[in-house]
């Protein structure tokens, strides 16, 4: 007896074991603990190919040789492949986000098997970035905000500033700096410094005759100044002056200083002011012979101490009384030396007298004074030292001076 039959035939098939956990990274950092599962297959014709979903990678039985960029791996052969490890991770290059999705296991002729990924994250990369120091001066351009990073990326965007143009201190912050989404920046802040501005204030020069007065203080337009910014202006500041001002201020040179500028637009705290004087220069001119009204101040009444104050050269309004005349003897000349005040309107003349002591009954003889031809230190400039001699020689005789006003 003959028996006909067909042979049995096996059919693939493929398991996976186990269940996924989250593989959490950092960008540029594959997951440091890779998940994993089991797969095994029997009756195979092909070995089990396996595909992972986007921002994962795999690796059999090794977790050191991850497919790169997410390729597919092959486990096994055809026939059975026992169970066999598959380790899941996320790619270091995998972008910030949370990633799923199911694993497919695939090989001829037997059923699919998806494994489920859990929802995994890759958050930004932390990078420090330090605001670099920049100043400047006041009205000048700002300079480009730099910075140094931890580490090289993709940098784009600028740095900003508070927003300020006065002499001070301003913060720089993040802006529009950034790295892309894959990164954080932590930036480390600091100040952006606004120097104060260089500026010279220089009084002018001026001249006047003696005799005349001239006003100062605050007010005065009589300067000039280095480059200001923009609209700014300085209209006005304070002179003030050494001396020369007055009418009987003796001629010379004095020290004319300025201050306190006031102007359009300006804050004295946004410049550093370097203030350099001027010269006020009194010529003696044609005021050669003072007169006593502008000596002592007009209205002043004329009385024989001040009168005498003003004819030995003394000065106004000041306990200075000028140089007391000296009586001396010359050889065998009794002589007085007096410093005179040069006033065309003034008379000065020596008066001798034999007896002092009767001088009442007796009359003073009128002596004409000389200039002493000798060095003039100490003398103002609008007086000269004079002389006046006599022949009288007896012990009580007297010489003194007189003065006679127009």
């Amino acid at each position: 007896m003959k028996l006909t039959g067909v042979a049995a035939t096996s059919t693939p098939s493929i398991s996976a074991t186990g269940s996924l956990s989250a593989v959490n990274t950092v960008y540029g950092t594959a997951s440091t603990n890779p998940t994993s599962f089991t797969l095994s297959g029997s009756d195979l014709v092909a070995g089990i190919t396996v595909v992972p979903p986007g921002g994962f990678q795999l690796s059999a039985a090794n977790t050191n040789n991850f497919a790169s960029g997410g390729s597919p791996i092959t486990v096994g052969s055809s026939g059975t492949v026992s169970n066999t490890t598959v380790f899941v991770r996320l790619a270091a290059d995998t972008a910030v986000g949370t990633y799923s999705g199911n694993i497919v296991c695939s090989s001829p002729g037997a059923s699919n098997v998806a494994v489920a990924t859990v929802a995994s994250t890759v958050s930004p990369k932390p990078i420090s970035v330090t605001a670099d120091s920049v100043r400047k001066t006041y009205g000048a351009s700002d300079p480009e905000l730099t910075y140094t990073a931890s580490e090289v990326a993709p940098f784009s965007g600028s740095l900003i500033r508070d927003a300020g143009e006065a002499v001070g201190s301003y913060r720089i912050r993040q802006g529009s700096l950034t790295a892309g989404a894959n990164f954080s920046i932590s930036l480390t802040e600091v100040d952006f410094s606004i120097l104060k501005k260089r500026l010279s204030i220089t009084a002018d020069n001026r001249t006047k005759e003696f005799g005349q007065t001239l006003t100062l203080g605050s007010g005065q337009t009589g300067f000039i100044t280095s480059e200001m910014i923009g609209t700014e202006k300085i209209d006005t500041v304070t002179i003030t002056a050494s001396g020369g001002t007055a009418a009987n201020d003796p001629a010379g040179t004095y020290v004319l200083t300025p201050s306190a500028p006031v102007g359009q637009n300006f804050a004295t705290g946004n410049y550093d002011i370097y203030y350099t004087p001027g010269t006020l220069t009194v010529n003696q001119g044609s005021a050669a012979s003072p007169t006593f009204e502008i000596w002592a101040g007009q209205g002043v009444e004329l009385t024989p101490e001040l009168l005498m104050k003003y004819a030995i050269g003394g000065a106004a309004n000041s306990s200075a009384t000028g140089e007391i005349p000296v009586v001396s003897m010359d050889g065998s000349n009794l002589t007085l030396t007096a410093i005179v005040r040069k006033d065309s309107s003034l008379t000065v003349e020596g008066q001798a007298v034999t007896n002092l002591e009767a001088y009442g009954t007796q009359s003073w003889t009128p002596i004409t004074g000389t200039s002493v031809g000798v060095s003039q230190d100490g003398v103002p400039t609008d007086c000269e030292r004079k002389i006046f001699r006599s022949t009288l020689t007896g012990s009580k005789s007297f010489l003194r001076l007189s003065l006679q006003k127009q």
